[in-house]
């Protein structure tokens, strides 16, 4: 009996173990995620390109895994990594983005760089198939795109109730 009881306290320590492994694993792949740039050519809606550090790629270096297995899409054939857009910087806070009205011309790049200063936010804009990944405070994200059409286009965040508490904006493209 006491052997028994020796062996179920063996194997709780090592379920704990494991569960502390895992999530110093899950921790550790998500904290080195800090800054994401993802591209979108909304003019030929093409699949975005996910890089891991905000330098520019050639088609050839997005189309592998850098030396530390970091995750990056395959750029679709012919496609090319986006350049000369415009930056537009848009602070994400508590249910607001800063600014909340965006004015850009049809046909330009727009490369939309997101600073969440709290919380975790994204910024999607669901007619043109734009999103940044969500971010966590203090990081940042940035997408790249072309509108080729005149409009109104709205941009929100969609972690959990924030759209509804007013963190929205609106994409005026002239």
């Amino acid at each position: 009996m006491e052997n028994s009881g020796s062996n179920k306290n063996i194997l709780i320590f090592v379920v704990i173990a494991a569960v502390v492994l895992v999530g110093v694993l899950i921790f550790s792949s998500s904290s080195r995620q800090n800054n994401v740039t993802e591209t979108v050519n909304v003019a030929s809606m093409t699949q975005p390109i996910i890089e891991t550090d905000t330098e520019e790629m050639t088609v050839e270096e997005e189309n592998s895994v850098d030396a530390e297995n970091k995750i990056i899409m395959e750029a679709p054939e012919g496609s090319e990594v986006m350049s000369d857009a415009r930056v537009i910087e848009v602070e994400g806070g508590s249910f607001y983005y800063k600014p909340n009205e965006i004015r850009v011309k049809a046909g330009e790049k727009v490369k939309v760089t997101l600073n969440s200063v709290d919380l975790m936010h994204d910024f999607v804009i669901d007619e043109l198939n734009v999103r940044t990944p969500v971010i966590k405070e203090g990081e940042t994200a940035s997408v790249e795109f072309i509108v080729d059409e005149p409009g109104e286009y709205e941009f929100y965040c969609s972690v959990g109730q924030h759209r509804a508490n007013g963190m929205f904006g609106k994409l005026i493209v002239e």
